[in-house]
C-alpha cells in the first residue's frame, strides 16, 4: 500500500507500506486465488496527521496495515473547496515498477460501507 498524500511518490510526506500477516511477515498474492481485501480510512490531509488507513486480508482478526497521519490530498491541489474533503482521492489498483509487464487484476463485490461488519457481510 502506498499513501501518496502530498502528490509525487518521492516526497518527504509519502509512505510506502507493506502487507504483513500476523506472523509480520509479507504476504504475497498468488496468481489464481482469489482474496478478500477490507479497507477502512479516516481522511486527513491537515499537519494534524489524524488520518488512518487499516487493511484486513482474507477475514483476519489481526489488520495487515495499521497506519496513521496524513490521508489524501489537500482539497485545493485537486479543485475542491478549502476546508473540506471535497476532491478527496482514493485509488485502488496494482502497481508495479515493470510497467512493461501485464498484468490482470479482477475485482468482486466492491462495496462501500460504514463499518467493517458490513463491508465482510454478503
Amino acid at each position: 500500500m502506498s499513501n501518496n498524500d502530498c502528490r509525487g511518490s518521492f516526497n518527504t510526506n509519502s509512505a510506502r507500506l507493506y502487507l504483513k500477516n500476523s506472523s509480520g511477515q509479507d504476504i504475497v498474492f498468488n496468481k489464481g486465488q482469489w482474496y478478500r481485501v477490507v479497507l477502512q480510512m479516516r481522511f486527513d490531509h491537515t499537519t494534524a496527521a489524524q488520518g488512518r488507513v487499516l487493511a484486513w486480508i482474507d477475514n483476519s482478526a489481526t489488520a495487515a496495515v495499521d497506519w496513521t497521519g496524513r490521508v489524501g490530498y489537500t482539497p485545493e491541489a485537486l479543485g475542491g473547496q478549502v476546508g473540506t474533503l471535497s476532491a478527496t482521492a482514493v485509488s485502488i489498483g496494482l502497481y508495479q515498477q515493470d510497467s512493461l509487464t501485464n498484468h490482470r487484476v479482477f475485482f468482486d463485490r466492491i462495496k462501500f460501507t460504514d463499518t467493517k461488519a458490513e463491508a465482510l457481510s454478503y
